[in-house]
């Protein structure tokens, strides 16, 4: 979202530090920096950080390949972790404090740009969640680096020259005001699967754009023959097979010195995994890594739309939260494995339970949450609750081990029992409290009488 914006690559690695800082379910301290490669030094340049020590920041302003453990991830190319202050972490200073790492490299096809250093708390066991999480992070730092090192280099070079603008890692097409291509470089040729001979004189709209596309493709070139800029456009490109791949593009005009269009250049970043890169990151920081299913934070959001959409219907929305019964037990005897598979299977049964209007969510650990909207009364709420239970008290096969557990369910309406999202979790908790401490696997509307 900030690869298109006017701010240094130092700000945006800032922000893309915040960011990753703000994923609820990483297990890592608000500490952190990235180093980019310097390929004229040959050593990692410290660039941007949050929460390093004034020292540290000095003595790790620069590092060489295969120094301390950030060196060290970028000479093997692979991500490394430590849960301690080991013999790897040679730079130290008097006074630090004990800690670890996730030290992960910033490759782009296997390029090393630089090296994402994380610190976790003293003793973290690594996860190969969290592992996999910097993996797509990285893979989108990457795309943010090459984007604007790319734009570095078409701004100090000269891009008019032939050979720069037939060799450049970028998509490059020269266009004729009426539309015509005149150049069509080798990274277009390599996306699209067409030489430069074939397309010579066509109309890129008409080759590479999807039909339903190519007329606001038209009307946008017409606004740059005229000299009004839609200076940065996004739009989708089909190679020779049909494939689809997402383009950025800049555009710029080249003028005689009496003010004549003479050809419009198009630059253009395939942004396609960038932007599933994107996506992956925005899913897996709003949904719960085991189940799939959305996370306490896109429950919340969710439900504070739903209760604005009820208030405006004049109708009634109602939270279910589901304590399972003698999990811990299944979890213990079996092992974690086994555990983790009858989570994943009881996540279906109840959304097979639920209509697709309806939601579920994991709260952590063997607690659920439904949300249930647009109801005229509490009848249809008692009746999914008595269903949810039937569903999960039902055994389960998991890997040949039959698992028998329950649910214990409370439940909260809104408006009756209050239009904030955290007091209708929290009666609806109460109400399942009070169903766990009346024997179980049964279902209770939240009441005065509950607290």
């Amino acid at each position: 979202e900030t690869g298109l914006e006017r701010l240094s690559l130092k700000r945006q690695l800032e922000v893309a530090l915040d960011i990753v800082f703000n994923v609820s379910w990483l297990s890592i301290e608000s500490r952190g920096c990235v180093f980019l490669n310097d390929e004229a030094s040959g050593a990692l340049k410290l660039t941007a950080h949050r929460g390093l020590a004034p020292e540290l920041q000095i003595r790790c302003a620069s590092i060489q390949i295969g120094e301390c453990l950030c060196g060290t991830a970028a000479e093997n190319k692979s991500t490394l972790f430590s849960a301690h202050l080991d013999d790897e972490h040679v730079i130290r200073y008097p006074g630090i404090q004990p800690h670890g790492h996730y030290c992960a490299p910033i490759l782009s096809q296997q390029k090393l740009l630089g090296v994402l250093n994380l610190y976790v708390a003293d003793g973290h066991r690594s996860r190969s969640e969290e592992e996999a999480f910097l993996a797509t992070y990285c893979g989108a730092l990457a795309g943010l680096i090459d984007l604007r090192q790319t734009q570095r280099k078409l701004r100090e070079e000269q891009i008019f020259s032939s050979t720069i603008l037939r060799t450049a890692p970028v998509l490059v097409m020269v266009l004729s005001p009426q539309g015509e291509i005149v150049l069509f470089n080798k990274a277009c040729q390599d996306l699209t699967g067409f030489d430069e001979e074939t397309v010579k004189g066509k109309k890129s709209w008409e080759w590479f754009v999807p039909k339903k596309d190519r007329q606001s493709v038209e009307e946008a070139f017409h606004k740059l023959s005229q000299g009004r800029f839609p200076n940065t456009y996004e739009h989708v490109w089909l190679d020779h097979a049909g494939r689809k791949r997402l383009i950025s593009w800049r555009n710029a005009i080249s003028h005689s010195s009496d003010g004549v269009i003479h050809h419009i250049i198009a630059t253009g970043i395939d942004i396609t995994e960038k932007r599933e890169s994107e996506e992956h990151l925005r899913h897996m920081a709003s949904h719960d890594a085991l189940t799939g299913l959305p996370n306490r934070i896109s429950f919340m959001d969710h439900m504070q739309v739903s209760i604005a959409q009820a208030k405006r219907n004049d109708s009634m929305l109602a939270v279910l939260f589901l304590d399972l019964d003698r999990f811990k037990t299944v979890n213990d005897t079996m092992g974690h494995e086994v555990g983790d598979h009858l989570l994943m299977e009881v996540a279906q049964r109840i959304r097979g339970v639920l209509r697709a209007s309806d939601m579920v969510a994991r709260l952590g650990g063997d607690e659920f949450t439904v949300l249930l909207d647009g109801l005229t009364g509490p009848d249809r709420v008692e009746s999914i609750g008595r269903k949810l239970i039937s569903e999960i008290c039902t055994p389960f096969d998991i890997q040949g081990n039959r698992c028998q557990i329950g649910t214990s369910i409370g439940a909260a309406l809104s408006p009756m029992h209050g239009e904030e999202p955290e007091l209708l979790l929290k009666k609806a908790d109460d109400a399942m409290y009070k169903v766990k401490h009346s024997g179980r696997n049964d279902f209770l509307f939240y009441s005065d009488s509950v607290e």
